[in-house]
């Protein structure tokens, strides 16, 4: 009886440390796109694998806020990026795979894959032939 009462209090123990661990990678996450964000390059590959990323002088802006939102001067969706537009929606990351983030903008309703690396976000949007945009972080 006495080993069943120390077991219990041992396994009490352990459920209780594990559930004061917090797994802030995702939190981590948010934190790190949250800004405003220029596009700078765009990236298509043809199908061949020889695609690359080219620079471009588009005006798209993404702006990323803590409280989930993320807002743009062209489409959330895809690679348009033309400045007239306004669009708007909520945000979450999920699960990262490797080194790309998984990056659910409600608004497309489907996964964006991202990589941050100091300051410059790719989003990789799902082409049937790989492509992307590469931005820079502007201001803060």
């Amino acid at each position: 009886m006495r080993n069943l009462i120390i077991m219990f209090c041992i396994v009490g123990l352990q459920l209780m440390y594990c559930s004061c661990k917090k797994n802030n990678s995702s939190e981590d996450a948010v934190r790190s796109i949250v800004g405003k964000w220029k596009l700078s390059e765009v990236y298509s590959d043809p199908g061949d694998g020889s695609g690359k990323f080219t620079k471009v002088n588009g005006g798209k802006i993404l702006e990323f806020t803590s409280e989930g939102e993320v807002s743009s001067n062209s489409s959330l969706c895809s690679m348009i990026s033309n400045g007239l537009l306004h669009e708007e929606s909520s945000y979450i990351i999920s699960e990262s795979s490797g080194n790309r983030n998984k990056l659910i903008i409600d608004k497309c309703g489907y996964e964006l894959n991202y990589e941050l690396k100091g300051n410059q976000l790719t989003i990789y949007y799902p082409c049937i032939e790989g492509c992307g945009e590469r931005f820079v972080r502007v201001g803060n």
